[in-house]
């Protein structure tokens, strides 16, 4: 069951003695064990919530950003000179570690950070950035996850593989996570008119520890009739991928791999949808 990013989770500890093979073993690869002792072992899973106890939404509490308590996560990640807001961070810990960090940039748009480390070092895989301009460093090798100037986002959404009702419960990082951006068209600042969702996948747990993103978009062109299509860019991972590393060109994509992801894109469509309800209807284009 994929977790939205509204969920807070209290950090889970658990004593020395009861370890699974795989968290002992992982911790050998990563430069041996621990005395564990009367030592409380660290959680594998972990939530961090804003210090001062902020609601998890955008702008926290519906107050504008300059009535903000400070958090002391609080930071520019966007590299646009404003102070952005920290709503939570979710951690798996063991020799592959994965983090994703939820954030209120400019107080408008939530938006996500993503790095994973492997052995001790450390990877950024995804950094927010103001629409249409690189962030601060340089642009991620993902590239932004929320492209719409006030874009209306959901996520990020943990999917495991057997699924897991809880996330304290999780044995391994989530095989993927998700987000969705729907544009608002915001008049005169609408930079992406044709388009109306963007959909990112990232698969984090493939051979070779490649992090693969492929992302849908959701355009229309006028009419009359309106009509809407959808474009796929990046790499996919689906059920008939055969290569090494089990990703999937977007140009290799057959007709039923399209149907697979389309059906994850129409579940995340709705949810947003939802969340969004004072946004003009768009129907789901295709048959069902």
């Amino acid at each position: 069951m994929g977790l939205s990013s509204v969920d807070a989770f209290k950090a889970l500890s658990a004593g020395c003695g009861r370890k699974t093979i795989w968290l002992i073993i992982a911790s050998i690869l990563a430069g041996g064990l621990s005395a564990c002792g009367d030592k409380k072992a660290d959680p594998y899973f972990v939530f961090t919530p804003p210090a001062n106890g902020r609601p998890l939404d955008c702008p926290p509490g519906g107050l504008p950003l300059s009535e903000q308590a400070e958090s002391p996560e609080d930071a520019d990640i966007s590299g646009d000179g404003t102070t952005d807001l920290f709503l939570g961070r979710y951690h798996w810990g063991g020799y592959y570690n994965l983090t994703v960090e939820v954030w209120c940039v400019n107080g408008t748009y939530f938006s996500m950070r993503v790095w994973e480390s492997v052995n001790g070092t450390e990877y950024l895989k995804l950094r927010p950035i103001a629409p249409g301009r690189e962030g601060a460093g340089g642009p991620s090798d993902l590239g932004e996850c929320c492209p719409y100037i006030n874009g209306k986002n959901r996520g990020p959404f943990f999917e495991h593989d057997p699924p897991i009702d809880d996330e304290k419960d999780a044995k391994s990082p989530p095989v993927r996570v998700d987000w969705i951006s729907r544009n608002p068209h915001v008049p005169g600042q609408d930079g992406a008119s044709l388009e109306d969702y963007k959909k990112t996948l990232i698969w984090t747990q493939t051979n070779f520890n490649k992090t693969i993103v492929g992302r849908i978009t959701m355009v229309h062109q006028a009419g009359p009739p309106v009509t809407y299509s959808f474009q796929f860019t990046g790499e996919f991972v689906v059920s008939s991928s055969k290569l090494q590393d089990g990703s999937k060109p977007a140009g290799d994509l057959t007709e039923d791999d399209k149907k697979e992801l389309l059906k994850l894109f129409k579940k995340e469509k709705e949810s947003v949808d939802r969340g969004n309800p004072n946004l003009p209807a768009i129907p789901w284009p295709l048959p069902e």
